[in-house]
C-alpha cells in the first residue's frame, strides 16, 4: 500500500513516502540529505501556455529526471497599521508546494524546467520566493542516526525542508529531529504588553 505523511513543525514541511512493497537492499541515511536546493526568484511559462518553469538562483546540482519540490516560502502580506495589525492581508503564494520532475534545464538562463503546470501558483510579487529542493529516492532505507535538515538560511532563501521518497519500507533506528530548522518567520516584538484584559479567568 502506498503510505504519504506530511508534518509541519514550525513552518517545516516534512514529507515522507513509503510504497510498502517486498523488501529491497536498504539503505544507511542519515544526517542532512536534501543537499541540493536554490532560490526561486520567479514562476515562468517556458511554453507561453503552461505556467511550467521556475528562475533560480543556480542550477548547480541538479539533472534531468530530478524528483523535485518547489516551495514557495515567503510572500504573505499582513496590515501594519489600523485595527487588523498582524493580521495577513494577502496570502500570495506562500505555504504553496508541488512535487515534479525536472524536464529540462537551462543553464545559461538558469530556468528548471517542469514536468507539469505549477498547480494553482499565480506570478510572484515583489519580495516573494520560494526554493526548489532535490528530492533523494530509495528503494528502502534505514534511519541508523539522527536525520535532519540545514537550518533555514534567509541569505540563500535555501533550507528548512527535508523531504524524502521511499519506495519500500523506511526503517526508524534513530528519530528525526528538525528543531529550530524551519523558516522563522517575523522577528517577534518583545516589548512587553501593557493593556489590561478584557476578561479574567475565576
Amino acid at each position: 500500500f502506498l503510505c504519504l505523511t506530511i508534518w509541519i513543525l514550525a513552518g517545516l514541511p516534512i514529507l515522507v513516502l513509503s510504497l510498502n512493497f517486498a523488501a529491497y537492499g536498504q539503505t544507511n541515511i542519515s544526517g542532512v540529505i536534501n543537499t541540493v536546493s536554490a532560490r526561486i526568484d520567479s514562476v515562468y511559462s517556458y511554453i507561453s501556455t503552461d505556467v511550467d518553469s521556475v528562475h533560480v538562483n543556480s542550477v548547480e546540482g541538479f539533472s534531468v529526471g530530478d524528483t523535485v519540490m518547489v516551495h514557495m516560502t515567503v510572500g504573505g502580506y499582513f496590515y501594519t497599521s489600523g485595527g487588523n495589525v498582524g493580521d495577513m492581508s494577502g496570502r500570495n503564494n506562500s505555504g504553496k508546494y508541488a512535487i515534479f520532475i525536472l524536464k529540462d534545464i537551462d543553464n545559461t538562463n538558469k530556468y528548471l524546467i517542469l514536468n507539469s503546470t505549477l498547480p494553482n501558483f499565480s506570478p510572484l510579487v515583489t519580495g516573494e520566493y520560494g526554493q526548489i529542493v532535490k528530492i533523494p529516492t530509495f528503494k528502502s532505507a534505514i534511519i541508523t542516526d539522527t536525520l535532519t535538515c540545514n537550518p533555514y538560511d534567509p541569505a540563500t532563501g535555501t533550507g528548512g525542508i527535508l523531504v524524502l521518497f521511499v519506495k519500500g519500507n523506511l526503517i526508524f533506528n534513530a528519530d528525526i529531529n528538525v528543531d529550530g530548522k524551519g523558516f522563522p518567520g517575523a522577528d517577534p516584538d518583545m516589548a512587553e504588553y501593557s493593556g489590561t484584559c478584557s476578561t479574567l479567568d475565576a
